[in-house]
């Protein structure tokens, strides 16, 4: 009895030990990736300090206290809006507000009604930018090099406000310098990831060690049940607070072992179309939101750069649009939820009128299209309208990705034994031939000629894929003879004897 009261006894002490344990790895857990992450930011932003650092911060610091005299002088309308001021008045409201503000580079320039200078603060002098802004009174705000002068009317004086040192490329040198800021953010998370790993293999040695080899076991059966082994079954007989962890693990991996095959395609699949859509999305989100950024904090200082941010908030958003309707699509073609509306055409004379509806349009934007030899003989089944979508993509391919001087594009149609051959041949630069299959697969990131940001969502080929084989048809890639690209589709004929059976 006493035996067991002290075994009992032994096991609450060990157990209050991995509990005390396990409080501390947790603590360290938290503070040691973010010490050893900021020692790196740190670093980072010493070593680009000329493009991020002092210099770029010290400029915007340069433009904000411009905008605030600016507000300041601005506000002098609200206060002699009952009661104009006189010159000595406004003087000296003038000098009150540019006192509290640095005088190496900006200046103020106080003119009466006719455009004469009553009084100057800051160094700047009267020049032919001056007299250009006092001769147009319909302008307001005029920059010239790294010169901004703004323009207020106040009780019947005009006010120039100049800024000699205004900077308006910050935002331009953040996307300009767009590189090193991904690898500031990839260089940080592979640090982060590192100091996490780095901290559970010091805990696990240091502080875990008496109960190592039980998680060694656990870790074991892991890796088997990783590797496909679902059959294995970690053997453990301690009786210690381990026993029904692992008994649980191995109630887990007789129920995962039924399933094991579709599961891991499934999950495969999907992991490689969310990589995918978050790598589309990411671009014009992001574009999205430093442009709204921009307009609600002011930098657009005109109208023309206001509508210019506008235009392309809009196209982004179109973009996005676009991807969302090929992602939906896509979707419910792999899906099996799209319903063909199968027809038996001349193949000859359908593909005729497609391209010669398009053909004018494709030449006004760089594309020649060559509608070559064909067969006005051959009828096929298939679904016109969707056909036509995989014909517009791999033609809006050729637009994108083909030749960048005399782009050009050989559509040809020919029978094989019991087939219907399309061909689309380009004189681009073509793609390696590992790539082939490659690159009807969805959000393939292949070839940097073929995969820059910005040319499509990535879905063009897979959709054209899906469709033609739920056509009973078949699509692939092959060098075309010019040595660009050829995309081949195969579609079985429609005889006549099989239109009689149906």
């Amino acid at each position: 009895m006493l035996n067991k009261k002290r075994e009992m006894n032994e096991m609450r002490r060990s157990e209050m030990t991995i509990r005390q344990r396990l409080y501390l790895s947790n603590l360290l857990m938290i503070i040691m990736p973010i010490v050893l992450t900021g020692i790196v930011l740190s670093g980072l932003f010493f070593i680009f300090s000329d493009t991020f650092g002092r210099n770029f911060f010290h400029q915007w610091q340069e433009n904000r206290i411009y905008a605030k005299e600016y507000d300041q002088i601005e506000e002098l309308k609200t206060k002699f809006d009952a009661k104009p001021p006189t010159e000595k008045q406004m003087i000296a409201e003038v000098a009150r507000i540019d006192r509290q503000f640095p005088r190496d580079y900006i200046s103020v320039l106080v003119y009466s009604k006719e455009q004469k200078l009553l009084h100057r603060e800051g160094p700047y002098q009267e020049d032919k930018i001056v007299k250009n802004m006092l001769a147009d009174p319909q302008q307001h705000t005029l920059v010239v090099n790294n010169v901004l002068v703004n323009r207020l009317e106040i009780g019947g004086f005009h006010l120039l406000l100049i800024n000699q040192k205004y900077h308006m490329n910050l935002e331009e040198r953040l996307v300009d310098n767009k590189q090193k800021i991904l690898f500031v953010i990839v260089l940080t998370l592979a640090c982060v990831i590192l100091f996490v790993l780095l901290t559970n293999y010091l805990l696990s040695r240091f502080i875990f060690r008496p109960i190592n080899d039980a998680l060694t076991v656990l870790l074991n059966g892991a890796q088997q049940i990783r590797d496909g082994n679902l059959s294995w079954r970690t053997s453990y007989h301690e009786e210690d607070e381990f026993l029904p962890v692992v008994n649980s693990f191995n109630e887990m991996a007789e129920r995962l072992e039924t399933m094991v095959t579709e599961q891991e395609k499934t999950t495969e699949n999907r992991k490689e179309l969310i990589a995918g859509i978050s790598h589309d999305l990411r671009t014009p989100l992001t574009a999205i939101k430093a442009y709204v950024e921009g307009l609600d904090k002011g930098v657009a200082t005109t109208p023309a750069m206001k509508d210019k941010y506008l235009r392309t908030i809009a196209s982004k958003t179109d973009e996005l649009t676009h991807l969302v309707e090929q992602l939906f699509l896509f979707s419910k073609i792999d899906l099996g939820e799209y319903a063909l509306k199968i027809k038996t055409v001349n193949i000859g004379k359908y593909l005729a009128d497609v391209i010669e509806g398009v053909t004018d349009e494709y030449a006004q934007r760089g594309l020649t299209i060559i509608l070559g030899a064909r067969s006005f003989q051959t009828k096929a089944a298939i679904d016109p309208e969707q056909l036509r979508n995989v014909i517009m993509n791999i033609i809006e391919n050729t637009l994108k990705y083909g030749n960048q001087t005399e782009n050009q594009l050989v559509i040809e149609q020919y029978e094989d034994l019991d087939q219907v051959i399309l061909t689309f041949s380009d004189n681009g630069p073509g793609v390696p031939a590992e790539q082939y299959e490659k690159i009807f697969n969805v959000f393939y990131r292949g070839d940097q000629a073929r995969t820059q940001t910005g040319k499509g969502s990535g879905l063009g080929l897979a959709i054209a894929r899906r469709v033609v084989e739920s056509q009973k048809g078949t699509i692939e890639a092959a060098p075309s003879p010019s040595g660009g690209l050829q995309i081949r589709i195969q579609l079985p004929i429609r005889s006549a004897e099989n239109e009689d059976k149906e």
